[in-house]
Order: C-alpha cells, then structure tokens, then sequence
C-alpha cells in the first residue's frame, strides 16, 4: 500500500528531540498503521535500536496465549544470554516483595539499559479486562530506555487521558496518518506514473482525503484507464464507498492466473506457500505471494522470513464477500479444504476457524477433541470456551472426552449454566452415575466443590486417592486436580501428615502433566497449611511467588484468584494491611470471581476485616454485599451465611463477628462433619464464636468440652491451638481462677508471637485488653523483648491507636512545613484513606513515585506502615 512512499513528517515527529515514550496510530482500516510502524521500526533499527514487534489477534484474549506471545516478543530483543541474566532477577524480585500487575515485564525490560522499541499492531483485538489492564500497568511503569508504539482501529483502553496529562503519549488519528498533497505527488512519482498533472494530483487529493488505501488503489486501477477517466468516475462517491469502487477497478487490470489465485485463497487470515498450492492446486504460490507483494497488491509479510502472508483486510472482506453471495458451495469447500490441511499440519486454531466457516461442525468437533488436551492444560480456557460456543452441543455430548474436558474449562472459568446445560444437570453426581470408572470422578469431585458439595467432593476424590501416574497428559492434570483436593481435604479434618503426601502427589502430577497453573491450587493448599502450621513467613513467601509466577501469565482468574484470597487471608492474620489494600486494588475484581468457595470466603472475608481496621466501613460494606449476593447467585448458602454474618456484626461497628450475639447452639453446618474445619470457617471461627458466647452466658461445661473436642481434633494445627488457648483463658478467667487464667493467656500469646498471628490477638478484641495489660505488669521486671513490644503493639491497637511507635510519633504532632509540596499533597490524600492507585490517579503520578514520597513521609513521620499513618497524620499541624 504506502511502503512506496517514505512517511517522512510521520517520522519527523515520533522522533523528534522531545519525543513521547508511548506512539498510538489510531485510525480505521486502510490509513497504513502496519507501514508506518515497519517504517518507525526500520528507522529505529538503523539507530541502533533493538526492536520487538507483536501482531495481535483474537487469542490474545486468553491470558496465557498473550503471556506466550508477550515471553516471545522479549526473545526478539535479548539473547539467550540476557534472557537467563533477567530471569534470575525477576526470581529475586518476586521473593522480596509483592509484585504489581506488569512488574515482570518491567523487570525483564529494565534488566538492560540499552534503548529499546516494542511494537503492537492491532491492538483492537483486545477486550480480556485483565490483559487491558496489564497493558495500562506497563504503560505507566515503562522504563526511560523503552518506547512503545500502538498502532489500533479504535482508540486503545490504556488510560490515555492519565498518560496524556503526563505528556507521556503521542496520538496519531486517522488525519495525521492521511497523506499529504505533497506525500500523493511523491507517490505517484515514485511510482513512475508521468501522465498525472497537478490538477489531477489534486483532485486525487481531494476524492479521497488523502486515504492511503484508496490512493494505492487509484494508482493500481491506472493499468487500464487514463487518469482524466478514473477522475471522472471517483468524484461520484464518498471515500469509504470508494473502495469497493477502486478495488473492482484494481481486479479488472488483473491476469486470469492472478485472480483464480486470489479467489481461492481470499479466505485465509494468512497464507503459506504450502496451504496456498493445497487450495489452489499449483506449486508456485511462494513466487505468486511474492510477486503480489512486490506489486503493492495489498499483500503484505507477517513475519522477517516470509513464511507467512496476509491480505490487507480492505481486499480480502471485497473477496469474500464476491466469493460467498456468488459461489456459496465454493466458498464452503474452500474452507473446508483450508481446514483439513490446518489440521494435518496441527494447526488447531486455524483448523477450527476453517472448519466453523464452512459450517462442518463435526469436523470441528474432531478438531476441537484433539486440541482439547493441550488447551485445558495448558490453561487456555477462554479459547476453550470461545470455541465450544462455535459448535452445537450435540456435537460435544457426543465425544465423552472432549465433553469431559470442557467441563473442566468451564467450571474453571465459573460459567456454571453453561456448564450443567453440558452435562444435562445441576448436581455434578448426576453426570456419570451409571458410571464405574474412576477417570470421571476428579471433575465430578472438583465439580461438588464449586457447587459448595464438600461432603460428595470429598468422598468421590477419597476414590481416586490411590491412582497413580498415567501417561497421558491431561489424565496427569486431573490427577493433580484431584490431589490437591484431597490434600485439602486431609488439612479440613485435621490430618496434616497426609495432607503433606498429598502435596507432593500433586507436585508430581502437575509436573507430569506440564500443567503450571494447577500448580497454583497447589501452593494455595501448601501456603494454608504453612499458616496453620505457624510458618507464617513461609507461606507469605510461598503465596506470594506463586502469585507472580501466575502474573507471568497474566492473571487468569481461575488460577489467580485463589492465591490472591489466600495471601490476602495469610496478610491479614499477620497485620500487613497496607500490602493487603495493594493486593485487594488489584484483585478485586478477581477475588470475587473466585470458583472455590472457601478461598472466595477467606478472601473477602478478610479484606473486608482489613478495610474495616483502617475505617473504610463503607468499603468493607460494599465488598461483603457483592460477595453475598454471588453467594446466593451462585448457590452457596454456607459462604453466603458466613458473608452475611460478617457484614452484620460490622455494621454493629465489631472489629471482628466473634464479638457480636451468636446462637445459643452450634452454627448450622450446612452439610459439613463436626470435625471439618474448611478455610471458610477458619477464618470466621463460628465454632469459636460459639465457645465465646457460652462463656458470655455461663455455660462453662459446654465451653471446656467443645474446646477440648476442638483441641483433640486438630491438635497439629498451630491456627486453632493458639485460637482454642485465648478462649481458654477467657473460660479460667470467668470462673474466677485469675492465675491460671494468667498462666493460658501467657502461653496463648507467645504462640501467637513465635507464628506471627498478630491480628488474632487484636480481633480478640477488648475482652483480652485486661489480660494484656496484666502480662506487660507482670513481665516489666525482664525489660525489652520481643515478646512484650508485640504485646504492647497489640493492646496499642485494641485501645484504638497504631503500634506503639506509631503512637509516641502522634504525640509530638510533627509540622506540615516539614514536608515537600508534593509530601503535603500525599498527606491530604492519605487523610481521606486514598489507596496508591487512587492517590496516583489524583496526583498524576505512577504508583511507584507515590511508593517513594510515601517512603520518605514515613520516615520522617518514624513510622513503617500506612496504618500507624492514619493515627498520626490527625495530629500534624499546618501552622
């Protein structure tokens, strides 16, 4: 099309001495985005530049196929060399702190100083939220080394107005990319076409406004007329009816040979020598592409080596659409020929485009079941589903394997309806029961647990407990499925030994079956049980790596959204709240797509307890009455009873729900052993709400014998000890024996120090506040130590305040004129318990710029966390 002619004042201005970081050319199909970009990409490369460039399409909306393609883009860039040098940092990074959403990406540009270009083309295509939002993240976060240039038929969702304001984005629209009066005679002069005089030059100008596409095809339609009677014809119409004027004026000048060529390949999104001699029945299509390409015939590469091809969309759509309304049963044969040689050749995307096109659904579905394996695997489950949608669902039921498989995609994804339509009920026992295989019992058993069927979960997976290693791939993922289930069912009633072999079953399974966001679940159930255990640091460390390991992929929800409830649950108990609200800013939404009922409820449960502890009721609020109403959407009435419990107690103004009025009775279990102890309940302890309320209410004998049942039955578990021995000595202290009484709470408290289980004695709440205030009496004498500054940290906090530190700052009520112009202004934003994102979003400034004055306010304020933040900054004066 345009690659005749140089865009010279294109050029002029990306490179100009204060150019932006980020280049977007926006503008409709046919204004050379593709050839400018190669022409900024051929420019940037004689520079010295070392350039990537990213075609997108609609598989980029699966996130782990726009993580392969965003992985690829980077091997473009380094060598192998700088490719392990980058990994190796990326590893450290991620065990020391947690990682943002594009932090990866940054971190594998950043790794070397030496100026870099990426480019994207059609960047339309993308409509995944998540992916979206990867990209604005980047975008914000881009090294001062790295420029990125967009080219996309629509204005791109990546916070354009934000970047704009910064003076960090050049948009180019569809009359900065229209060519020049100037631009056209150059054209048309390199193109050797003499009999063009000016007046015809701009008149040419004029009928098309400059619209590259339709000036190419001006130019190619001149092989057979003169340029006066072209003229005359083109005043007749707009510029967008212009083209398929133009391009029936191009095919006319055309040879035979060329255009049996392009009918019968016109219906590939992209040709190859060898699918195109399939269709066509020639061996030359190499030197035809070529030729064609050589020509300016709307035929372009896509990739350096010209192994594959592409029309522009302008030609092709006119093709097609001439193809399919005058030669229907051509066009239908065509794409199944096309498919047919896809599938050969285990091109499986294509194959089923080809195959869906001509209306073969049986093909498709043959297709569809030999790709199936990988995609489920490899986690790609919103190509699976977007292609289940293409075919009828007779065409599934009929192959049990290929049904079996999208069952897993589809409960993954949490599309419920579609999932039962399936499988022709509601209760995952209906699916195989005339059934004796043990092969169709992992997805029945991750089904019940989806469906909050923990009872039928865990008696099918007890079944296939015993099931070794096979040698096929995805039987090796439901393997590692149903491991991870079991080993969460041998933590929820207590056995940690074999929840531990179970583990490393799954660990085995996943790596058997290649299958790494599995690997997720099995982190999950590994950082709980670390939690229980007491190893709190570990399992942060653990859920933490797991997290960034899966943002590698970017975020898919069914294997993101777990890890993030259970690192957001492992942060609360420790008290980290201000990485709880960086996690919660950027998982919300994910969390509340979460298909585990009971890491959704740890989750929301425990963001909302954070939100709550830094005063944003109304948020915590908002949060717990979303989640309650997927709850009864989605039918999960033990969470929702849970959920609901929670957002009532809070709005009592409880810091936690133990505290409120409880029944008289055991909660209801909703179908759950009286010996289960799942996530959910962990983190909502209504049994011990229970034991609390029968102290309240004097029944000691009822108290001391749940408490000893509860202790018997999960003696292992570090989480519930330490809760059983608060309740423990609250019992010996309502019965009037203070010393023993003193003695429990005394042990309960250093169990709590040693694991880190800060906030469970801060939820305990008032009732303990005289038990605190009499170990820090009576362990004054032994001076300083760790275990008395944790307890003063804790009662400081139970009284209202931050740890003590925090409160001493308060006192001397630091001067505002201590702080930079722009400290003050995050102060202000700090006052209204603004997030990072939100302060960034009013301060026009990134993320990591708010991390830093943050910093520094902290530091002056001798302060470490944005909670001790809240209790001082009232106290600051402006005078």
């Amino acid at each position: 099309m345009s690659q005749r002619i140089l865009r010279e004042d294109i050029l002029s201005r990306v490179f100009d001495a204060a150019f932006e970081p980020i280049v977007v050319l926006q503008a409709p199909a046919g204004h050379g985005k593709s050839t400018a970009l190669q022409q900024i990409r051929s420019e940037s490369t004689s520079r010295g530049i070392r350039c990537g460039w990213l075609s997108l399409d609609e598989s980029d909306n699966d996130s782990t196929r726009h993580a392969t393609h965003l992985q690829k883009l980077l091997a473009q860039i380094f060598d192998a060399r700088g490719q392990v040098a980058l990994g190796h940092l990326e590893a450290g990074a991620a065990a020391s702190r947690h990682q943002e959403r594009s932090d990866w990406f940054v971190e594998k540009l950043d790794g070397d100083k030496s100026p870099i270009t990426l480019f994207v083309d059609e960047f339309e295509v993308l409509s995944n939220r998540a992916i979206l939002s990867f990209w604005r993240d980047f975008l914000l976060k881009l090294p001062a080394h790295v420029r990125v240039f967009i080219a996309s038929r629509t204005l791109p969702d990546i916070g354009i107005p934000r970047l704009t304001v910064a003076n960090r984005v050049l948009v180019l629209h569809a009359a900065d990319l229209s060519f020049s009066l100037d631009e056209v005679q150059r054209f048309f002069s390199s193109a050797g076409i003499l009999s063009m005089q000016d007046g015809d030059l701009e008149a040419v100008h004029r009928c098309t406004e400059g619209w590259p596409a339709a000036i190419q095809l001006f130019r190619l339609g001149l092989s057979r007329r003169l340029p006066s009677d072209a003229l005359r014809r083109i005043d007749q119409y707009r510029p967008r009816e212009l083209a398929d004027y133009l391009t029936e004026c191009v095919l006319e000048g055309l040879s035979p040979d060329t255009m049996r060529f392009l009918e019968r390949t016109c219906i590939l999104n992209r040709l190859g020598a060898q699918v195109c001699n399939a269709l066509t029945g020639r061996s030359d299509s190499m030197q035809q592409l070529l030729r064609l390409e050589k020509l300016g015939l709307f035929v372009s590469p896509l990739d350096d080596h010209h192994v594959w091809f592409r029309y522009h969309t302008l030609l092709a759509t006119h093709l097609r659409e001439q193809l399919l309304n005058q030669h229907h049963a051509k066009f239908r044969s065509l794409h199944r020929q096309a498919s047919d040689w896809f599938y050969q050749n285990g091109l499986f995307e294509d194959a089923m485009h080809h195959a869906v096109a001509a209306s073969d659904y049986s093909l498709a579905a043959d297709i569809f079941e030999t790709w199936s394996e990988r995609l489920v695997s490899d986690g790609e489950m919103t190509i699976a589903e977007r292609w289940l949608d293409c075919i009828p669902q007779a065409e599934v039921i009929r192959r049990p394997l290929l049904k079996r498989r999208m069952a897993w995609a589809l409960m993954f994804l949490n599309q419920r309806n579609k999932l039962f339509s399936l499988m022709g009920s509601d209760d995952p026992s209906d699916w195989y029961a005339d059934s004796d295989s043990l092969q169709d019992l992992p997805v029945v058993a991750i089904a019940a647990v989806c469906t909050d069927d923990m009872a039928k979960a865990f008696s099918s997976v007890e079944k296939v407990s015993s099931l070794s290693g096979a040698s096929d791939r995805f039987n090796n993922f439901e393997l590692a499925a149903a491991a991870n289930l079991d080993a969460y069912r041998q933590l929820v009633i207590g056995d940690f030994k074999q929840s531990e072999v179970r583990i490393t079953a799954a660990r085995t399974f996943n790596k058997l079956a290649n299958a790494s966001f599995t690997s997720g679940y099995t982190d999950c159930v590994k950082g709980v049980t670390l939690l229980m255990h007491g190893q709190t640091q570990a399992a942060l460390d653990l859920l933490r790596n797991s997290l960034a390991s899966q943002r590698r992929a970017l975020d898919m929800p069914f294997a993101t959204a777990p890890l993030a409830a259970c690192y957001i649950w492992a942060l609360y108990v420790t008290d980290d709240l201000d990485t709880v609200q960086l996690v919660l800013s950027e998982y919300r939404e994910m969390l509340l797509k979460c298909a585990i009922p009971d890491f959704f409820a740890v989750g929301v449960l425990s963001a909302a307890r954070c939100l709550r502890a830094l005063h944003r009721d109304a948020e915590a609020h908002t949060l717990l009455s979303e989640a309650e109403v997927l709850c009864v959407q989605g039918r999960w009435p033990r969470i929702a009873s849970l959920i609901r419990r929670e957002r009532l107690f809070g709005a009592t103004g409880s810091a936690a729900p133990k505290h409120g009025v409880l029944s008289d009775g055991p909660q209801h279990r909703f179908g759950i052993a009286d010996h289960w102890m799942p996530c959910g309940e962990l983190a909502m302890d209504p049994q011990l709400g229970y034991i609390r309320q029968a102290i309240r209410t004097k029944r000691f004998e009822e108290a001391a014998a749940e408490i000893a049942r509860l202790h018997e039955l999960h003696s292992e578990s570090m989480f519930i000890s330490t809760q059983l021995g608060f309740g423990k000595a609250l019992l010996l202290e309502a019965r009037g024996l203070a010393m023993p009484a003193a003695r429990q709470f005394s042990t309960a408290l250093k169990m709590a120090h040693e694991c880190g289980y800060m906030r469970m004695v801060i939820d305990e709440g008032k009732s303990i506040r005289h038990l605190l205030e009499g170990f820090l009496a009576s362990t004054q004498a032994i001076g300083d130590t760790a275990i008395r500054r944790f307890a003063t940290d804790a009662l400081a906090r139970i009284q209202g305040g931050g740890p003590s530190a925090g409160l001493a700052v308060s006192n001397v009520a630091p001067d505002l004129a201590a702080f930079s112009e722009r400290e003050r202004e995050i102060i202000e934003c700090l006052r209204q318990r603004m997030s990072n994102r939100e302060i960034a979003d009013a301060t026009s400034i990134s993320e990591n710029t708010v991390k830093f004055h943050l910093k520094k306010i902290f530091g002056k304020l001798g302060i470490n966390r944005r909670s001790e933040a809240f209790a001082v900054i009232s106290g600051i004066r402006s005078d």
